[in-house]
Formats: C-alpha cells, structure tokens, sequence
C-alpha cells in the first residue's frame, strides 16, 4: 500500500485507496489548509508508484459526489472544491501521458489536452455518462415516471461545473461518450445542456459544455437571445464566434442593441464589444456612438462631468452630448464653462452650435444657475481671488517665487489632481483577468485572439484580391516607360514616407510614454493662509525637471513648515513615484530626511468623529485614551 506523510503531521495515516486519499483530503480541508497546501499534498498522491492516476481520480471524484448526495454539500449542484483540486493535480502530474488535439468547435476548431489513451480516457467517459443517466431519471421522474429511487443512489451525481472539469481534464470528446453509450449519450448531452441554459439559468456550464462537445443544436438565435437575455453577453459573443458566416454574429449585436433601446447600458456595451470582435463597425456604425453617449449620460449623472468630456475626445458629436446631458441634469453653469473652452471646436457647426447655446437657457436664467451653483460650494475668499491670491506656476522662474512664498509659511496644504490612463487601466485589467480566469476563461482569451487574427488575414486576403483584379484591369494595355519611371517615382516616395512615417511613430511613441509618465500627477495644489499656488508638474517636468528638487522637494523636506491635507498619504505617494528625487524617500535618492512633518486630516477627521460618537452614545463621558488626546491635540 503507498503512504503519504505530511511535512507537519507524522501520523503516517495511508493514502493508498481512492477512499483513504479522499478521508485524508477532507481531514485536511477541516484542518484548515490553504489551498496551495492542499494541492501540494494532493499531488503527492496522485504521483505515488503504482497509482493509475486516471482511473484512481476518478473513482475519487465518484466517492465525493457520493458523499454530496449523503449531505456533504448543501446540493447536487453545489462545487466541491476537494473536487476540483483532484482535477487541478491531475494534468499536473500525468503530462507524460498526454497530447495536444485538434477538437471540433462547432464550425470552428480550438487545440486542447487530452490523454492519448482512450483507455485512459475512459473513466471520465463513465462519470459523465453515469451523471447523465442520474438527470435523465430525475427528468423521468418529473414526468410522472418511476420515483424508485433506489435504482440511481450508487450513481455518482456531478455538479455542472464539476462535469465540464472531468470533460476538460481528461479531454473526453462527444466521439468518446457515443462510442460507449451509443446516440441515446449525445441526446442526453444536448438535454442536459439545454435544461441548464434554458431551465436552470446556470448558464456558463451549459454553453461551455455546448462548446466543448461541439453540440450545433445550440449554434441558433435561440441560445444567443437567450443568454443575451439573461445578461450572458460573452456567452452569447463565445457562441456566436464558433459559427461560420456572419449571420449569427449580426444576430449577437442586434440582440444587445435591442436592450440597449429599453436604457440598458450594459446591453450597449456589449454590442460595441461584439461589433468590435466580429468587425461589424460598418455594418452597425451607431453601436460606438450609442454606447460612448450612454456612458457619458452616466458620468455626467456621477458627478463626472470633466471625465466625461475627456471621454468625448476631439469627437464634436460626443462634445454636444456633454453639453445637453449637464443641461438636462440642471447643472447649465457647468454646461456654459464648456461651451466657451469648447467654442473653436463648434465653430463650423453653425446652426448646431446655436442649438447647443440654446440650451443653456436665457440669461437670467444662467445667471441663476451660477449663483446656485456658488451657494453649493465654498468659495475663495474675495480678497484672495482679486487680489492674485491663485497663482499659475508652469516655468523656473514662477516655481522659485512661490517655494519662496512657501517657504516664509508656518504650514502648507497639499493636494493633487490626476488623470486616469485609460490604455494602461485596460491592460492590467486583461492581464488580471487572463491571471484571476479558468483555464477555460483563459482558453476563450486565446481563442479570441485567434479568431481576431483570421478575421484580419481574410480581410487582408480580400484587399489583396481586389488590388490584383485593380491591377490587371489597369494593365490590360501597354505601358509605356514614361508611366514606368512614374511608377518607379511614386514607389519610392511612398517609401521615404514610410520611413518618415516610422521615424515620427518612433517619437510619438516616445512622447505618448512621457504624457503617461507625468499625467500620474497632472496638477500640484499647494496653499499657504494667504495664497494658493497651482503647480502645474507636467509642464515643468519638460522645461526645467532639475528645478523641481532644490525649491518643491525642499519646502517638502523643511522641518519648520508643517505640511497637511486630507488622504496626503495617497498624494505623497503618487508625488514621489513621479519624481522621487524631489518627493521620494531618502534612501531612493529624495531629499535628506524625507518629507515631512506631515498631519493626514483624514486621520483627525477620523477620530474626532470616533470621539463625538462615544460622547454621545455615553451622555459625554466618551473614555479620552492616548490615541485620542493625541488627535485631539492635533486638531487644536
């Protein structure tokens, strides 16, 4: 018999049955085990002599939906872990007895693992032809038929998902399931996966099963408006891919625009990302221009105005929607700030422009507007703003005029602005995806990429196509060498345009990098009592970066002037990755001592309201322990 001792037990308890290594798993489980500890234990006995690691996973996986059945989990569609741990070892310790094949996909084709053997192969056949049998009597059953349950209770009940696993790990086609149980198993297979899709609303195991059986019963409009429906929409995108022709991907855009017209904005979304992935822009010119209109309407209904019309772009019509959805929100004098930094853009518009004015209202009303506007918010004092208390800094000699100013003060408040990189925000949202998804979540990102690269290659064959039939009617007669030398002149100065071209791209580039670099911070607020001093970083970092640390990075490190905000923490932060010299930590290379001192607001906010809580709920004998005589002190 194989044994198995652990690096902190020493029980010397076997694992050398599917029995034993399940009792041993579950024992571990109810320890308290970390998941990566589990998988190192589980491998441990799946790569022990003498194991055939196929036949004793499964007969594993069978004990544990047999334990589930008897009331180890809450129901027959609850997902064992222990379950998928075992799947997970699996691949990991059996990749000597294991090929890359081509499976079917509908009409398309995806390139997975699988066990060469078809005997290996072959548990996995037996646990999912046994849970189809177990669905088929409960669907009996729930026809009126026998309710004898006794006929079914040694059989192994897999969750939907624990079922697609098994199909996954040991690479089971719809071949291998039919050649051990005949038609009567796809048929079942189809119904299975229609119940889940249409019945049970569980459906991400329904289409990926669909997918990984290659069951063209699902390749329809019906399972597309069904899992558009139900919110579903990379499911209904993932099916819509594997069909040939057009005809279903139009479908899948059309079904999401359709829940866009009931004000659904994720239905919007969505048909802008399927019209991507299908290239379909052409077919469905309004899927972008719908979507961008409903989420700048979201924006502007948050609060987020600017970053609405930083996601307009140079795109007048998105400008004007801007506009009209602050106007409609009530907020018009926001809405006539726009339209005066906005008015070179609408220019040519004409009448549109008009229109857009329109909208602001009349002046009375506008003049209503702001001054509600100023009543909702606190304003500079008057003295300050008429008197060049705001001050503008973007050169050297502004910047060592206001450290000066700043260096004369007892204390200084900080705060930053910064503008989002929304490129590098998606990036890292896809990488995290890929690295958080399923190793079928993963394999429908390949499969993408995949489709995305013959959809172009066909594209390029058909432009290639059309230049060659251009051609050979244009050379039908004969050329002479006047349009020869013409020719030979053209192509290369398309040829120095192309290394020109390629020269600038290679300096865009470059300055795309340091755009992205300084917009961590776009603006540096820095006030004193008196004056507030508006320091705009990226300019400087371009004209005169060594300036920055011998006057900003030095008020920031004087000991005398106190410095304070609310969250500076975050400020600072973002401060010394964009220029540690300046705002880093001395031991990076910042200034000498670090910055400091340094009193977060949000920190006293914080515990003053932790104290007045305390008072009231003890009648104002609130306990004044060290930490909160210590805010308190702050405050004053």
């Amino acid at each position: 018999a194989m044994t198995h001792s652990d690096d902190d037990d020493d029980d010397g308890a076997t694992s050398g049955t599917p029995a034993l290594a399940v009792e041993r798993l579950l024992a571990l489980e109810r320890e308290g085990l970390k998941f990566h500890q589990m998988r190192e234990r589980c491998r441990a006995i799946l790569a022990a002599p003498g194991v055939h690691v196929p036949s004793f996973a499964a007969d594993a996986l069978d004990i544990l939906a047999k334990r589930s059945r008897g009331g180890r989990t809450s129901s027959s569609s609850t997902v064992d872990p222990v379950a998928h741990l075992i799947m997970e070892c699996v691949p990991r310790v059996t990749a000597h007895i294991r090929e890359r094949h081509d499976f079917p996909m509908m009409d398309d084709t995806s390139v997975r693992e699988r066990f060469a053997d078809s005997r290996d192969r072959s548990p996995g056949v037996r646990l999912i032809l046994e849970a189809l049998a177990d669905f088929d009597d409960d669907c009996n059953d729930g026809d009126g038929g026998s309710t004898n349950r006794l006929l079914v209770t040694d059989r192994a009940r897999l969750d939907p998902r624990t079922l697609l696993r098994v199909a996954e790990t040991y690479g089971v086609s719809l071949e291998d399931l039919t050649d051990v149980g005949g038609e009567d198993a796809a048929r079942s297979l189809e119904t299975y996966a229609r119940s889940l899709i249409h019945r049970e609303g569980k459906h991400a195991p329904g289409v990926n099963l669909a997918l990984w059986f290659s069951l063209d019963a699902f390749a329809n409009e019906e399972t597309v408006d069904e899992l558009t429906r139900a919110g579903a929409f990379g499911l209904a995108s993932d099916v819509a891919a594997c069909v040939a022709g057009d005809g279903l991907k139009r479908r899948c855009v059309e079904a999401c625009l359709e829940l866009g017209d009931s004000g659904d904005h994720a239905g919007l979304r969505a048909a802008h990302a399927a019209a991507e992935r299908f290239q379909l822009g052409t077919v469905f010119p309004t899927a972008k221009t719908r979507y961008f209109e409903s989420t700048i309407k979201r924006m502007v209904a948050k609060g987020q105005a600017e970053a609405a019309l930083r996601h307009a772009g140079d795109d007048v019509h998105l400008q004007r929607c801007v506009i009209a959805s602050l106007v409609a929100s009530g907020d018009a004098s926001t809405a006539a700030e726009y339209v005066a930094r906005l008015a070179s853009d609408f220019a040519g518009s004409g009448g549109d422009f008009n229109k857009i004015c329109g909208l602001l209202g009349t002046e009375t009303e506008l003049a209503a507007a702001q001054a509600a506007r100023r009543e909702a918010h606190v304003q500079l004092p008057e003295d300050m703003s008429e008197n060049g208390g705001v001050v503008w800094v973007d050169d050297e000699d502004g910047l060592r005029a206001a450290c000066d100013a700043l260096l004369a003060a007892d204390v200084v408040g900080i705060d930053t602005e910064w503008a989002a990189d929304p490129d590098a925000e998606r990036a890292a949202a896809e990488r995290n995806r890929r690295r958080k998804g399923t190793r079928w979540a993963r394999k429908r990102w390949r499969d993408q990429k995949k489709l995305a690269k013959k959809l172009a290659a066909e594209a390029e064959a058909l432009e290639a196509s059309n230049g060659e039939s251009d051609v050979d009617d244009c050379s039908s007669g004969d050329a002479s060498s006047g349009n020869a030398s013409s020719g030979e002149g053209e192509r290369d100065a398309s040829l120095g345009e192309g290394e020109r071209t390629g020269a600038g791209a290679g300096a865009e580039d470059e300055d795309a990098a340091e755009r992205r670099a300084a917009s961590v911070v776009a603006l540096l607020q820095v006030a004193t009592r008196d004056r507030v001093f508006l320091v705009d970083l990226p300019a400087l970092l371009r004209a005169c970066p060594d300036a920055i640390a011998p006057t900003l990075g030095a008020v920031l490190a004087d000991r005398s002037v106190l410095k304070t905000g609310f969250g500076v923490a975050e400020d600072l932060r973002r401060l010394a990755r964009l220029h540690p010299p300046a705002f880093g930590a001395e031991r990076l290379g910042g200034p000498r001592g670090g910055v400091g001192p340094v009193i977060d607001l949000q920190h006293v906010w914080a515990a003053g309201t932790r104290i007045a809580r305390e008072e009231a709920a003890a009648g104002g004998r609130a306990k004044r322990g060290r930490r909160a005589r210590a805010a308190a002190a702050a405050a004053a």
